[in-house]
């Protein structure tokens, strides 16, 4: 007998929010992006290469949408604009097998606040863009 297994969740639910709990509340506590996380992310964001930077179908859709057909290498340089800020606060999220670490983390595109989310795979040399859209909130926290 064969099995087969699918995921019938989309990959943004996969990808949650890590909880802090104090006294029974939950809240969220955004921290500094670690300084070796971001330099490795915004190295791979320079090349623009798709080969070493992935977008999943939502997060791809979802910044075409909100800025209006902007081209992906518009959502590169936001991005490194914004992480290579000294002290750029963020939240960890959880990771898949072959990530290192995600991180959340706003930034501005176009005078518009923007919520990006991007996980670092293992070896280092490849991205997934998880998402890159208007932001809800005005914080993390």
């Amino acid at each position: 007998m064969k099995l087969k297994f699918f995921i019938k969740k989309p990959l943004t639910y996969l990808y949650q929010l890590i909880h802090l709990h104090r006294e029974g509340e939950q809240t969220y506590m955004a921290q500094p992006i670690p300084g070796s996380w971001r330099k490795t992310v915004v190295c791979i964001l320079q090349t623009e290469d798709d080969h070493q930077i992935e977008w999943t179908m939502p997060a791809l859709q979802r910044w075409k949408t909100d800025t209006f057909g902007a081209w992906k290498n518009d959502a590169y340089i936001a991005m490194i604009a914004a992480l290579s800020m000294e002290g750029i606060e963020g939240n960890e999220t959880t990771s898949m097998g072959d990530q290192i670490a995600t991180y959340e983390f706003l930034f501005h595109f176009k005078n518009k606040r923007m919520y990006g989310k991007i996980a670092l795979r293992k070896n280092r040399l490849q991205i997934l863009i998880l998402s890159a859209h208007n932001a809800q909130r005005p914080t993390l926290s």
